[in-house]
C-alpha cells in the first residue's frame, strides 16, 4: 500500500479534538448559568462553527464534503443551535466524524 498523505495530520487531529472538547465543556458550564447562559452558549457555538470551518478549510477539508456524514453533521448543527441541547458534546462528535471521513477519503485516494 502506498504512503497515505492525510490532510489532517497527528498534531491537527489532537488540537482539533482538544478545542472541540474544551468548547463542549465550556458550553455545558455556560448552560448552567440561568437565562443568560442559553444565549451565551449559542454564541459560543457560533464562534466554534466559524473556528472549525476556517480550520478545516485551511487544511483543505470541507465540513460538508463527505455525503456519508453530511446528514449527521446537519443534525449536530441543529442540536448545537438549540438551548440546553447544545450542552451535549456535539462539536466533539462533529470533529470526530469529519476527521474519520477525511481519513477514509485520503486512504481511498491513495489506493487509486
Amino acid at each position: 500500500m502506498r504512503n497515505v498523505r492525510y490532510r489532517i495530520g497527528g498534531f491537527h487531529t489532537g488540537a482539533l479534538y482538544g478545542v472541540a472538547i474544551v468548547g463542549d465543556v465550556l458550553q455545558f458550564l455556560i448552560t448552567l448559568i440561568p437565562i443568560i447562559g442559553f444565549i451565551l452558549s449559542s454564541l459560543v457555538s457560533m464562534l466554534l462553527y466559524i473556528v472549525f470551518w476556517v480550520w478545516f478549510r485551511l487544511l483543505g477539508v470541507g465540513m460538508t464534503e463527505h455525503t456519508d456524514t453530511l446528514i449527521a453533521r446537519i443534525g449536530i448543527g441543529i442540536a448545537e443551535a438549540l438551548p440546553i441541547v447544545n450542552a451535549l458534546p456535539g462539536w466533539t462528535l462533529a470533529v470526530a466524524l469529519t476527521i474519520y471521513a477525511t481519513r477514509k477519503s485520503d486512504e481511498k485516494k491513495a489506493r487509486g
